[in-house]
């Protein structure tokens, strides 16, 4: 077993394939995750965000908030303007749900911890949200 299969096995694979601890090679797809890091460093939420739904659908943890936000925090926690910077996040994301598809929106939901919230218009749903 190689390095890679191993830490993929691990709860937190997903993290380690993010923060650069395993690379792609042998034509096995690179994670999206270290060009979502990327868009947020320099500024793209929006970009960050329409990857963030991307990697999130694919992956196989049932906790999708956990996944984005400690994936988040594991990256940018440490930074100064880290609350700024997860705020942005949170608003490129709710502003996906604008416009996302039912499957998109239902993601979106899932990764704020408000299930069901799919069916809800898009100001019902940013009011809930940044309350």
């Amino acid at each position: 077993m190689n390095l890679r299969t191993f830490l993929l096995q691990l709860p937190f694979g997903l993290l380690a394939l993010s923060t650069g601890c395993v690379t792609s090679k042998d034509g096995v797809p690179e994670s999206k995750w270290s060009r979502i890091r990327s868009a947020v460093e320099s500024g793209s939420y929006r970009k960050a965000a329409g990857l963030t739904l991307k990697e999130v659908e694919s992956t196989r943890y049932p906790d999708k908030s956990f996944t984005v936000w400690k994936w988040f925090e594991s990256e940018f926690g440490t930074q100064s303007n880290y609350l700024d910077m997860q705020r942005s996040m949170a608003e490129a994301l709710v502003d996906e749900f604008k416009t996302g598809s039912v499957e998109e929106r239902r993601l979106i939901a899932a990764i704020f911890k408000y299930p069901g919230a799919e069916n809800l218009p898009y100001e019902t749903f940013r009011a809930q949200i940044f309350r």
